[in-house]
């Protein structure tokens, strides 16, 4: 749930860092959080627990479930590649219609303002639509990801959870939805995409599961810093 927080707030940094037009709107953001979001979460609190679990010691009473460890693989990790891949095809949408990056800058107190051409209003809706649906799209490699917080994804594969499963589904078929159906694309401000923009879709989760692939690599195979073990008492 957390680790699409850096993408959604990536947008409004570089409007800020940058002066151009958001990738996202509001609702847009609302739609990942409590709606695309929230039956994926659901079906990952179903997952049968991970091998080895049983031989860990206790968590210790004073630690908090957001910990250093999994703030660090949320945000720096997850949500990184994540707000990476979402804001690389934002702006791709712009470039490939011959609007650099001085130039977007000049366009977004027009759009901002709502006073722009249509063209450029729709190429607007256009970018904001790619990011909305890459975020999606990395949100499920997100899903992948955290069904373990040490083992790869593929080893997860064959673990059966037909909630899971059920989450993983309802992501784009929420987003399609949302995207396709136009009372709901105008109130979101989405738009369908090109044919020639949905190659897009599976670089967000492939980016997120090696960017995950790789931290946990790094990781020692033993429980948290803090965590220690003792002897059992009979």
């Amino acid at each position: 749930m957390i680790a699409s927080n850096v993408a959604e707030m990536t947008p409004f940094v570089a409007m800020v860092a940058l002066q151009i037009p958001p990738a996202l709107s509001v609702l847009q953001i609302l739609a990942v959080d409590l709606g695309t979001d929230l039956l994926p979460a659901l079906g990952l609190g179903a997952e049968p627990p991970e091998p080895g679990t049983m031989r860990q010691p206790p968590r210790p009473r004073g630690q908090a479930l957001l910990s250093r460890a999994v703030l660090i693989r949320a945000y720096l990790v997850l949500g990184l590649a994540e707000a990476v891949v979402a804001m690389a095809g934002d702006l791709s949408v712009w470039a490939h219609q011959g609007i650099s990056l001085s130039a977007l800058r000049s366009l977004a107190p027009a759009l901002q303002q709502h006073t722009a051409p249509v063209a450029i209003k729709a190429l607007a809706t256009q970018a904001s639509t790619l990011t909305f649906v890459l975020i999606v799209a990395g949100q499920m490699g997100v899903l992948f990801a955290c069904r373990s917080s040490v083992q790869p994804f593929w080893q997860r594969l064959q673990v059966p959870n037909p909630l899971f499963w059920g989450g993983l589904i309802s992501e784009p078929v929420m987003a399609a939805a949302l995207v396709l159906t136009p009372p709901l694309a105008a109130v979101f401000g989405l738009t369908p995409l090109p044919l020639d923009w949905l190659g897009w879709l599976g670089l967000a989760p492939l980016a997120v599961l090696l960017a995950d692939t790789l931290h946990k690599r790094r990781l020692p195979l033993r429980p948290e810093p803090g965590l220690r073990h003792h002897p059992a008492r009979v």
